[in-house]
């Protein structure tokens, strides 16, 4: 049966710039524009991408369980990159939680019930999971934050959005970990991916609203400037194929080598 690719939040950002990886393969992007979706989807074919889009909202469950259930029927699944999530500029905390943690678990457990085997499932993280302390109160609830009585527990460190923002990215880490074993048994891989800063919206966004903060964060970054989108997209490239067969598990850092200045 032919392979079929998902990419969440593929409408734009650092999405959209992994979907131009997928030439000459069956892929979805979706999100929450149809418009946006529609424009971007043209541009993908254009670039030989089978590309086709699904409206979704990864922070509706019953959404997630449709999005995949129309699309398995064209294929088994490959590669699913969930790439939808917010920063906390301009929003709550709890709907932080509800798009890069609670929607990203729902991702990752529906794609382990359509997975099959060669499946791998990357999450976009961030390296702001690593300043948040492990914790053994927290962290059992960040790694299932469907757990009945989450959002009680976590409702504390969410409510600063800022902070929100770490401690889901924490939470993506920790699933990676906790769910690993799960997706080998069915003969497919979990990864994520911590970026560093790089030059998307959604830093323009943060060097906006915290324009001292980016600007310390650059200053210690070894490289010495912010990431490019192909960064990343080149890594996913790699991690989504068949060379990248023994990596599973982990958390992939690329960030020019900030996160150890910052935590040294």
């Amino acid at each position: 049966m032919s392979k079929v690719n998902l990419i969440t939040g593929g409408g734009g950002g650092i999405g959209f710039e992994c979907a131009k990886k997928f030439v000459g393969e069956k892929l979805y992007i979706t999100g929450r524009n149809e418009e946006k979706l529609s424009v971007k989807c043209k541009e993908l074919r254009d670039l030989g991408v089978d590309a086709n889009y699904k409206v979704s909202d990864i922070s509706k469950p019953e959404e997630v369980e449709q999005l995949f259930e129309e699309i398995t029927k064209e294929g088994d699944l490959g590669c699913v990159l969930n790439a939808a999530g917010i920063s906390g500029v301009g929003v709550t905390g709890e709907k932080v939680f509800k798009i890069d943690l609670l929607g990203a678990k729902k991702v990752l457990d529906t794609t382990l019930e359509y997975a099959t085997q060669n499946t791998v499932l990357i999450l976009i993280a961030s390296i702001m999971g690593y300043v948040v302390p492990p914790n053994e109160i927290y962290d059992k609830y960040l790694a299932e934050p469907d757990l009945e009585g989450a959002y009680k527990v976590l409702k504390f460190y969410l409510d600063d959005p800022n902070q929100a923002y770490n401690f889901c990215k924490r939470g993506n880490h920790l699933m990676v970990t906790k769910f690993a074993m799960d997706f080998g048994a069915k003969g497919a891989r979990l990864l994520s991916i911590s970026p560093g800063i790089i030059e998307t919206p959604m830093s323009a966004a943060a060097m906006e609203e915290a324009s001292e903060i980016m600007n310390q964060m650059l200053a210690i970054t070894p490289i010495g400037r912010f990431g490019k989108p192909e960064e990343i997209t080149n890594t996913v490239e790699f991690l989504k194929g068949e060379k990248a067969s023994f990596i599973t598990g982990s958390d992939i850092l690329i960030d020019g080598g900030l996160l150890h200045q910052m935590i040294k």
